[in-house]
């Protein structure tokens, strides 16, 4: 059986073929939780590939009770940081302090199972893949600095950074300043509406 001949989305298989999946071998040594996090791939080609007899790498938070998996939800960003090897902690790590150093007023939280920061809302999101760092500031996030992102992938609310080229923070500063300044006017703007 070919990984091509399975019959899951188009949207499905081109998130794979970005991440040079292009096996059944080479998909069997990411867990559900990382293909569920490419952009096109949902839960319903995970449903298929399992249905054709494809096993996925287990999830370090996974529990094994008989012959069923318990998916043991992450809590904090430190758990979340700690299911990856030593090399992705550091790089994760260093993404935190800098977002925590420029943007001290917010709230550090798990969403979406991967580290989110709030502030009158959400304000990023930042998750490791097999190959990249995916940042999350939102669809205005995106639409403001994308003339910026030459050589990066990028969707309607992601970008992508390799993780063997240095990590853009010149440019997440940026963006954690707009969308700072963005979250501020709508919460001013929700605001001076309740006083009407």
């Amino acid at each position: 059986m070919k990984l091509a001949d399975i019959k899951i989305s188009a949207p499905a298989h081109r998130a794979l073929a970005n991440e040079n999946i292009t096996t059944i071998e080479q998909l069997s040594q990411y867990t559900e939780q990382q293909l569920l996090k490419l952009h096109g791939f949902g839960p319903k080609a995970l449903t298929i590939l399992k249905e054709r007899g494809i096993h996925f790498k287990q999830e370090m938070n996974d529990i094994i009770r008989g012959d069923k998996i318990v998916r043991k939800t992450i809590e904090t960003v430190d758990a979340y940081i700690l299911q990856f090897e030593p090399e992705v902690q550091k790089l994760l790590n260093e993404i935190r302090a800098f977002i925590l150093k420029l943007a001290p007023q917010t709230q550090e939280v798990i969403s979406y199972q991967m580290p989110t920061y709030r502030y009158y809302g959400n304000l990023v999101h930042f998750a490791a893949h097999a190959h990249h760092i995916g940042f999350y500031p939102g669809p205005n996030g995106i639409e403001g600095f994308k003339d910026r992102f030459s050589g990066l992938k990028y969707s309607k609310g992601a970008v992508q950074f390799d993780m063997d080229k240095p990590i853009p923070y010149e440019l997440i500063e940026e963006i954690i300043i707009f969308r700072l300044a963005e979250n501020t006017r709508n919460q001013q703007a929700k605001f001076d509406k309740k006083k009407k």
